[in-house]
């Protein structure tokens, strides 16, 4: 058994708790409240009678083999102890991958001793660009439209404007020039912001090649990738319906003037908060995808 420590400051922590509580490999050994004494299903009604025996005033990760939480000093990942950060650790912290599972997973199940929860327009601009990057073909400027996720209903459906370049530096970083090391383009996104938990954007890239032919690339990239999903309609466009409480994001393509248009929908909430964690934790202790979903 996989035996689990958790902070209750993770992102989607009621139902992390239950994926973690259902499945098959994990034990979860500790719930740690931040230095709130206060006991997790106080602050969370939904997790009554589901850990009042794992919370704990002090975390001890010698009793665990994975952290999940955000990245501290005090906590380093080793062959002993291996952890999911939902905070991006510093640059020095060796051996954790960007938790992109379509991009990382042979590292993360080739000996990564962790990974880390990326920013939403990293994800999603992944998801939307890596096939391209792969087979080298982001050599023009990137434009596209969102609409991203945001706690604050009083600032929901307003119009952040044109995406600072440094939304998009973890993206660039560390996936599009690793799959395209010749990558240098602009990524000009307009934003708006929603309250609802479906993150949604549409990339539009330059390109002589056929729509066909771009589906091609896709499905040979997303090919065994199983929360993926492909939309074989141009026709049919993404939607929030498609993806809310689920792990999957759902791609299509559509033809444009000399260019493809790529559209990318994802619950927020779930592909980076319960189900990434539980995709993560599936590969680093080399677990079928799948498993606990």
């Amino acid at each position: 058994m996989i035996k689990v420590g958790l902070s209750a400051a993770v992102p989607d922590l009621v139902n992390t708790v239950k994926f973690l509580k259902s499945h098959p490999d994990v034990e979860l050994q500790w719930i740690y409240n931040n230095g709130n004494s206060a006991r997790v299903a106080a602050l969370y009604p939904e997790l009554t009678g589901e850990v009042d025996d794992t919370f704990v005033l002090e975390p001890d990760f010698d009793t665990i083999d994975l952290y999940i939480g955000p990245w501290s000093d005090d906590i380093a990942a080793d062959e002993s102890l291996k952890v999911i950060f939902t905070t991006c650790p510093p640059a020095s912290q060796e051996g954790i991958a960007i938790g992109v599972p379509e991009y990382s997973r042979k590292a993360l199940v080739r000996g990564a001793l962790g990974a880390y929860i990326p920013s939403t327009s990293t994800l999603i601009g992944a998801l939307a660009l890596m096939p391209l990057a792969k087979n080298l073909m982001l050599n023009s400027a990137i434009t596209g439209s969102a609409i991203l996720p945001i706690a604050d209903r009083r600032r929901a459906n307003a119009a952040v404007g044109i995406l600072p370049d440094k939304e998009f530096a973890e993206l660039k970083e560390h996936v599009l020039s690793h799959l395209q090391t010749s990558f240098v383009s602009n990524i000009d996104v307009c934003a708006f912001t929603s309250a609802d938990s479906v993150a949604m954007a549409t990339f539009t890239i330059a390109t002589p090649l056929e729509l066909s032919d771009i589906a091609s690339l896709y499905h040979t990239f997303y090919d065994d990738h199983h929360h993926v999903v492909l939309l074989e309609d141009p026709s049919t466009p993404v939607c929030a319906a498609m993806v809310r409480g689920t792990n999957k994001a759902v791609i299509s393509l559509a033809p444009a003037a000399d260019a493809i248009e790529v559209s990318v929908a994802f619950d927020d909430t779930v592909k980076r908060g319960s189900g990434l964690t539980g995709h993560l934790l599936n590969l680093l202790f080399g677990l079928d995808e799948l498993t606990g979903f």
